[in-house]
């Protein structure tokens, strides 16, 4: 679904209420009755959701986010969220975990028998969502055929912290102390992730 954004669109994934009435012409109505859940760019507006329904990932969803500008030819700018495979909590708190760059290219791909469509990561969860499955052509440039191995990682909810965002939690800001290295050799000064310098 798109969100406006002083009055333009831009492409974001949202949580639904579908008992609320909703039309097609009256777009800032949805986004406002509707919860922003990852905010994308245009480019990366095509993907593929899978949802867990039992067990304790029942309330998460699975994302594959697939940007069109990353191409043989070259990957295009990096952007937050750019061909990632997203963990979505569609339950308060509303979390949105990274799981991994899937490295799928190529999902326009005219030449190509199908379109690109094989190229695309088509992200499947298994039903408890202890899961996840996805394809991935890992750049490699396989022409008409549109070759693509599939890869499976197993996400838990509970059971480790992991980095995560969310947007109805605070931001938590941990004390990092470190050395901003520009040149090979040659300092900037000292730094810390909350904005005070290190005496």
């Amino acid at each position: 679904m798109a969100k406006t954004t002083s009055s333009r669109l831009s492409a974001a994934i949202y949580r639904v209420d579908v008992t609320i009435p909703q039309t097609v012409s009256n777009v800032l109505k949805q986004q406002t009755d509707n919860l922003l859940l990852v905010d994308l760019d245009w480019i990366d507006n095509d993907g593929h959701f899978s949802c867990a329904t039992k067990g304790a990932n029942q309330d998460w969803c699975y994302v594959s986010v697939e940007s069109t500008d990353d191409v043989f030819a070259g990957m295009g700018f990096w952007r937050p969220y750019k061909q990632e495979i997203l963990m979505v909590q569609v339950t308060a708190p509303y979390t949105v975990r990274r799981l991994a760059h899937h490295r799928s290219r190529n999902f326009n791909c005219q030449i190509c028998t199908f379109v690109g469509y094989f190229y695309t990561p088509r992200v499947s969860a298994s039903w408890d969502g202890l899961k996840v499955a996805w394809a991935s052509n890992f750049g490699v440039n396989t022409l008409r055929i549109e070759y693509a191995d599939i890869y499976v990682t197993e996400p838990t909810v509970l059971a480790y912290p992991s980095p995560m965002v969310s947007p109805l939690l605070p931001f938590v800001m941990f004390e990092v102390r470190g050395v901003d290295m520009d040149l090979p050799g040659r300092r900037r000064g000292p730094w810390t992730v909350s904005g005070r310098k290190n005496r």
